[in-house]
């Protein structure tokens, strides 16, 4: 593939960089093998003993109370290692921000942003590291913003030979994988193809023909899951890959003829989510190649909404299920999935959603992020996780 300098953070951006390696540097230091286990110990205990019903949630300082973008905040997404306080946010106004968190207190101001001209931010991610953050927009590349060190690298895939138009293929969609071992950025391409980039050497990792007319949806799965790739049509169908072999390993009618919207792993690929027309939402087992027809029945069906949903998100340690519609004011609903309710007392009437256009969990699963129409992201913590 293409790949250029691009636009680096703003001019006072290297003593915020600075800032954020030393963040960085010191998440990799501090946690230890006893320390990651008791985290892990903590979240299934929490997890274990999460109510139903009620939601213990309070909220914090807005996390970009001092820098809010003139757009929604289309993207909003933690850093993935759980000692890092980090909060990425970007959209439309061509740039991306890192604000520092206080699961605590809420916003504690912007750390660094990264501005690419011409290019509205559409997708945004951190690698699984955490050292790196892809962006992109409808244009024919994604942008590899280095947070360590301020330097941006534009990288222009390779065109895929599918019978595509003149005009090179947009980035605007992706997902990345969140196996550090496997570091893949994947893209929907036309006439049912999903191209696959390496985030270390930005070299094609391969192209995945699906048949379908459309990838509507698609997502990585999550730990033991993180070799496979979930990819929803506009029939209903879900098909899973195996990005090792570039083949359909299983798959499942989850729409029976409906449109699939969005699809979301839970961390440890246990479960998926899918969402359908009218504002269902689905929770699968993960599908394989021996399982049968009956355990690829849906284990929860949600109702709750009655806009399309655009956005889901599990918790790190899969106890809860976020999902949420832009179409229609407030309407975001978070699921216990242990038993398979929605809870009632949140968000409630007062609740100042707004329009949500994205939502966070935090990798300790202690706050959640949501991301409006205004701009704000909004910062929650869940009293069941601190």
């Amino acid at each position: 593939p293409k790949t250029t300098k691009a636009a680096r953070a703003d001019d006072d951006g290297g003593k915020e960089a600075v800032d954020i390696a030393g963040l960085l540097q010191s998440g990799r230091s501090v946690v230890r093998t006893s320390a990651k286990a008791a985290d892990t110990t903590a979240a299934a205990a929490a997890a274990a003993q999460l109510p139903r019903g009620t939601l213990a949630i309070s909220r914090l300082i807005d996390a970009n109370l001092d820098d809010i973008g003139n757009c929604p905040a289309d993207v909003v997404a933690f850093h993935p290692k759980r000692d890092v306080p980090l909060l990425l946010v970007a959209g439309l106004d061509k740039v991306a921000r890192i604000f520092r968190v206080s699961y605590a207190q809420g916003g504690e101001g912007c750390m660094a942003k990264l501005g690419i001209p011409e290019t509205p931010i559409r997708s945004a991610a951190w690698n699984p590291a955490g050292t790196h953050v892809v962006a992109s927009g409808r244009r024919p590349r994604v942008h590899i913003w280095d947070v360590s060190h301020g330097a941006c690298t534009a990288v222009t895939p390779p065109r895929v030979d599918v019978g595509d138009s003149g005009h090179a293929p947009s980035c605007e969609h992706f997902v990345v994988n969140e196996d550090e071992s496997m570091p893949l950025l994947a893209l929907p391409r036309s006439h049912g193809a999903v191209q696959l980039l390496s985030l270390r050497g930005h070299q094609q990792a391969g192209v995945l023909r699906t048949g379908a007319g459309t990838v509507r949806a698609l997502c990585f799965g999550g730990g033991r899951r993180s070799t496979e790739l979930l990819t929803a049509s506009r029939d209903g169908s879900v098909n899973v890959w195996d990005v090792r072999m570039n083949r359909c390993v299983a798959s499942v009618n989850v729409g029976q003829g409906t449109s699939v919207g969005c699809v979301s792993s839970s961390a440890n690929g246990s479960h998926f989510a899918a969402s359908l027309s009218g504002g269902y939402v689905h929770v699968y087992r993960w599908p394989s190649e021996s399982a049968d027809d009956a355990s690829r029945e849906a284990v929860h069906r949600f109702g709750n909404l009655t806009t399309d949903v655009d956005g889901l998100d599990f918790s790190r340690d899969g106890s809860l299920l976020c999902f949420r519609s832009r179409l229609a004011r407030d309407a975001l609903r978070v699921a216990h999935l242990a038993s398979g309710t929605v809870y009632s007392n949140w968000p409630s009437s007062k609740t100042p959603l707004h329009f949500v256009h994205s939502s966070s969990f935090s990798a300790g699963s202690g706050a959640l992020a949501i991301g409006n129409a205004r701009g704000r992201v909004l910062l929650y913590r869940l009293s069941a996780f601190a």
